[in-house]
């Protein structure tokens, strides 16, 4: 018996220190590839996260490396140097390029000195040309917003066109509810409504699996100059956005309203949520539809020349992660087709399976604003492919 459970310690720590072992591999979040003039040299920046085990939380390191073209073949690119720098400082990082490479925003999440239990975050803008901080922007402390969301569905920080603006995601504020208030003024009707008193054990809906915090999240725009927060609260209060992006010459934005009603389920697994795709305009503060209601949308992107939309909709409700159609709308006339319908089931083993699990890079489109680089799921295995349609 002692021997039996000797070998069993034994097995066990093995399996721990393979874990360990592995736990180290790194994996890489997210990257980006910016050239001089005449592309001869690429520089490549990426962020690669591991398991540090002993700490329970994820270990950031940035690599930065420079290659050029060879000489006998420029199909080929040669490694000069290479180099990787810790990013331990924060407890969470989360990095946004502008759309032409010369700004970079930062949201950075760290704990209250005065409540440890409660988050501070903060917006950094740096100046990747001049090389200087132009702000840093703290998020929570005005109290105009929660804390902002970096899920794929739910947030994100997105550099407007014109690279003056930052849209992001983040729940709505509200005051701590307390079961009892002791310099609350009961006189006051105003301010005993604000204060949320007697509503500490009340369930608040969120959208579940892994999204938890999710529970009402408000669209929200900050000025770089500035600094400003502008709280966008005409959206109705039973939509949640999701899919967010900055419309054409930053009028508006475009975003898929998930119904809240009855209930809020889960989001991250399922893709059958209804809802309605939105456009709302800065100007005069109105929300219009673009699509029918009661349908299932995602992957939103416009094209470099912000003349094309392209989004992924299937019907609403049904089982999940199910086929999507490839939609395009032409932007000036709202005009929409289906381009890629949805696939029920493949004609054949190696036929076409159809849209399912895509995921849409940040940068997707071609310079000739006729493909498309996607990224979905292929017999259990995920790779890349290019989706090419012409539009008349």
């Amino acid at each position: 018996m002692e021997e039996a459970t000797t070998k069993a310690v034994e097995a066990i720590q093995k399996l721990k220190d393979l874990y360990g072992d592995i736990a180290q591999v790194p994996i890489v979040e997210n990257g980006r590839i910016q050239s001089n003039s005449n592309g001869k040299y690429l520089q490549i920046v990426c962020i690669w996260s591991s398991r540090a085990v002993e700490m329970k939380m994820l270990h950031k390191t940035q690599r930065m490396s420079v290659v050029y073209k060879k000489t006998m073949d420029d199909q080929l690119y040669e490694l000069i140097s290479t180099t990787s720098m810790p990013l331990t400082s924060f407890e969470n990082i989360y990095a946004v390029y502008s759309k032409l490479d010369c700004k970079i925003a930062t949201l950075i999440t760290l704990s209250d000195d005065k409540n440890p239990k409660e988050k501070k975050q903060y917006i950094k803008i740096y100046d990747l040309m001049d090389h200087i901080e132009l702000c840093c922007v703290d998020i929570t402390t005005p109290k105009k917003c929660g804390l902002v969301h970096t899920y794929e569905e739910f947030g994100g920080l997105k550099w407007s066109n014109g690279e003056g603006h930052i849209l992001f995601i983040a729940e709505k504020f509200m005051k701590n509810a307390q079961y009892f208030d002791a310099d609350l003024d009961w006189s006051n009707e105003e301010k005993l409504l604000e204060s949320n008193v007697g509503d500490k054990f009340k369930l608040i809906d969120n959208w579940g699996e892994q999204r938890y915090d999710v529970c009402c999240p408000v669209l929200c725009i900050m000025d770089i100059i500035s600094g400003s927060i502008t709280i966008i609260d005409q959206i109705p209060k039973n939509l949640t956005p999701s899919y967010s992006i900055w419309a054409p010459r930053d009028e508006g934005i475009v975003f898929f309203g998930i119904k809240n009603e009855p209930f809020k389920l889960g989001k991250i697994y399922c893709n059958n949520r209804s809802g309605t795709l939105y456009y709302y305009e800065l100007k005069n503060a109105q929300l219009y539809a673009l699509s029918e209601e009661n349908v299932a949308i995602e992957g939103i992107s416009f094209s470099i020349d912000n003349s094309k939309l392209i989004y992924f909709q299937r019907m609403a409700d049904g089982p999940h992660r199910a086929t999507s159609a490839l939609y395009l709308m032409d932007w000036e006339s709202k005009r929409t087709r289906e381009v890629v319908p949805v696939v029920d089931a493949p004609s054949s083993y190696t036929g076409f399976p159809g849209f399912q699990l895509v995921h849409i890079p940040e940068r997707c489109w071609a310079n000739d604003n006729k493909r498309v680089i996607l990224s979905r799921c292929l017999a259990f295995r995920r790779g890349n492919f290019s989706c090419r349609y012409i539009f008349r």
